[in-house]
This record gives C-alpha cells, structure tokens and sequence, in this order.
C-alpha cells in the first residue's frame, strides 16, 4: 500500500500540526525552569510518531479479535496498582525508563471491548441483559479508577460509555434511564437544584411513554443514589473536596486551587484577540499558574496567542472530527463505525471539559488537554486514537 493509500490527510495532517502546536506551548511554559519537561514530551511525540505508523499495518479485524483480552489486560493491571501501592494516590507504574498511567489506556480497552460485545448483540441492544452486561463492562474500570482516586479519567469512561451507548442506536429513553443516577449524584451537591430534578424524572419519563412502574422504580434508585451523597464527599480525597469547595466559590479558597482557577482566567482574557505574542506570556513567566504544564495548559496558550489561539486549536481537532462523522456512513464494518465514531466525539469532548475546567466552567478535575497537556500516557492514548481513526478509513470498504 502507497503513502497516499496508507493515510488520510484529514486525519493525519491535523494530527501534526496539533502535536507541534503543543510542543510549541510547553515549551513556552517550562522553557525557564523545567525544560526537561520539554524534552520528555518532544521524546514522547517522536515515539508516538512510531505507534501511529506501525497502528496502520494492524487490521481493524485483529483489534477486533483481542479487544476481550486487551480489556481484561487494563483491568488486571488497574488491580494491581491498588494492591500492590500502598501511597494513598497512586496511578503509575514505574518501568525505569518512563512511568506509565495504566488508566489512560484502559479508555481505549474499554472502547474496543464494549462495542465487541455490542455488535455481538446488535439484534437485542435495548435488551435488559445486553444493558447489564455494558453496565458491568463500563462500572468494572471505573470504580478501579475512581478508588486510585481519578475522578477525572473516571468522568472519562463515563462519557466513553455513554458515546457508546448513543452511537449503538440505545434507545434514548433508556440512556437517559441509565444516565440518571450518576446525574443524582452530581445534582444532590445543590440540594434545591436535586429536588426539582428527581420531580422532573417522573415528568420526562411519563412524556416519553414509560410504564408506571418503571418510572417508580428510577424514581426511587434516584433518592438512593442522592442519597449516597455523604458517602461520595467521605470517599474524596481532601484536595478533590478543595477542588470542588473552589469550584462553588473561588474567593473562599484563593490561596489554593481557587488561585489556580482565578488566575488561568485572569491569563486567558489577557491574551485578548491576538495575544501577547509567542513566548511573553506573563502569568507562566512569574509562576502564578499551578500545574500550567498539565491541567492549565489552555490558558498559556490564550495568553500568549489570544483568541485567534484558541480558534486554530478548535478548528484544528474539528477538521478530523467532522471528517470521520462525514465518512462513517460509507464504513462497511458496523464495529468499525461504532469505536470510531465514540473515539472521534470523545477526543473533542475531551478538548471541550478541558478548556471548560481551564475557565472554570466546571470543577477542576484533571482532565488534560490531548496532545498539549505534558503527559506521556495521555499523549500515547490520543495518538493510538488517532492512529485507529486513520486505519478505519483506510478499511471504510471491509467487511469481515
């Protein structure tokens, strides 16, 4: 197979420019006092570059055939970490030359083995075993990730599982039904904003043609899962509660991350529409941004590119995103279709509750920025997402 045949310049072209893009921004951040940071990352995009081009002579079918063994591969490994650590958060496991967050590909496991066994069942999608079933695929990794504790990467497979879910044709009325509890969850934090929700499941459910006893039955597993609010604060770290306690009010903890949060806004609207120019960023250069390398990544760059910064960044992970949803529909394969149409809107969600979380629009929860973020474990799972979008497109004609 020819270069022209073996990539899709819509994918892999954006995929470039977007990786420069970010070393460009890190190396902005960390140029005066952890340049090695810099250095690491431009070692993870030469060996990403590698994974990309072997993934193009890997069959979408062989991916197929060890996705079982490629998830319970991440789901042993995600119980080894917490039985073998004994730090209170810990998610790496250190192999000399590099620490690798096992989490991080168990996004792509969770991926490739749900829509297996989705396809497998595309006749009875909305049957009650193939929900339960998914269920304990999606909760399996991540109640191991949300216990690390990760409750970032824990939101992720979530919203990986709910992508799933959608792009399988799952009747709307049941994801919704699913999606509920973890929605009880969040809502029972503003105890009024709880109560008008659970009235307003019977409501939505009743409209939507639901049996009455069914609607009673969600009813009340949402006034248990609000319930278990109390139980959820007890399990969160001391600088998660911090985390959320900042996202409420920012002045009440300005000293912590309620600094963090005022200052990568106060560094994103100075950038204004051009910039401060590339390199004169003046938030990162005092230090006055924690963890700008990772979590806040986003506002170094508004503040040194402005707005017309952040519009390149959006088109640029649009362009692949619009491109595989143009050409899924011309996709033979239904299991092809269905992860990469889950991988392309999640690489742009995951853009999105970045840059939401950098102007705290949400709580700070760890979510990186993919492909700007420093991070190798996260840098290498968009680059195989990437790599596994080229290669579906490639084989859009197969049908095995």
């Amino acid at each position: 197979m020819d270069f022209k045949n073996r990539f899709r310049p819509f994918i892999v072209i954006p995929f470039l420019l977007l990786s420069i893009y970010g070393l460009l921004i890190l190396y902005s951040v960390v140029r005066d006092d952890n340049i090695y940071i810099f250095y690491k990352q431009l070692l993870w995009f030469f060996m990403s570059l590698l994974v990309f081009w072997g993934l193009q002579y890997i069959p979408i079918k062989l991916i197929y055939i060890s996705s079982y063994i490629l998830y319970f591969s991440s789901i042993l490994l995600l119980i080894f970490i917490k039985l073998v650590k004994n730090l209170s958060v810990e998610r790496w496991l250190d192999f000399g030359i590099a620490y690798i967050q096992p989490s991080e590909f168990a996004k792509i496991a969770l991926v490739l083995a749900l829509s297996r066994f989705l396809i497998s069942r595309k006749d009875k999608k909305d049957d009650s075993i193939t929900i339960l079933i998914s269920i304990s695929i999606f909760l399996i990794p991540f109640f191991l990730v949300f216990i690390q504790p990760d409750l970032g990467t824990s939101i992720l497979y979530l919203i990986l599982f709910l992508l799933i879910l959608f792009f399988n044709e799952t009747n709307y009325v049941l994801l919704f039904i699913i999606l509920t509890p973890f929605l009880s969850i969040i809502f029972s934090f503003f105890p009024l904003i709880w109560i008008v929700y659970i009235f307003l499941i019977p409501f939505i459910l009743y409209y939507s043609k639901v049996n009455f006893l069914t609607i009673i039955k969600v009813f009340f597993v949402n006034i248990f899962f609000g319930g278990l609010t109390p139980f959820v604060w007890k399990s969160l770290r001391e600088y998660q509660k911090i985390r959320f306690l900042s996202f409420i009010s920012t002045q009440k903890d300005i000293h912590g991350y309620g600094w963090s949060i005022l200052q990568a806004k106060i560094a994103i609207g100075s950038g204004g529409i051009l910039g401060k120019g590339y390199l004169n960023g003046t938030q990162k250069g005092l230090n006055f941004v924690p963890q700008q390398h990772t979590d806040f990544i986003f506002s170094a760059l508004c503040e040194e590119l402005g707005l017309i910064g952040y519009l390149v960044l959006i088109f640029l992970f649009l362009i692949p995103v619009l491109y595989v949803l143009f050409q899924v529909g011309k996709i033979k394969s239904k299991y092809t279709k269905l992860i990469l149409s889950s991988f392309s809107i999640f690489i742009f969600v995951e853009v999105m509750l970045n840059l939401m979380m950098s102007t705290g629009l949400i709580p700070v929860v760890g979510i990186t920025l993919p492909l700007f973020s420093y991070g190798g474990s996260s840098y290498l799972t968009t680059v195989i997402i990437f790599g596994i979008l080229n290669r579906g497109l490639i084989e859009k004609y197969k049908y095995w």
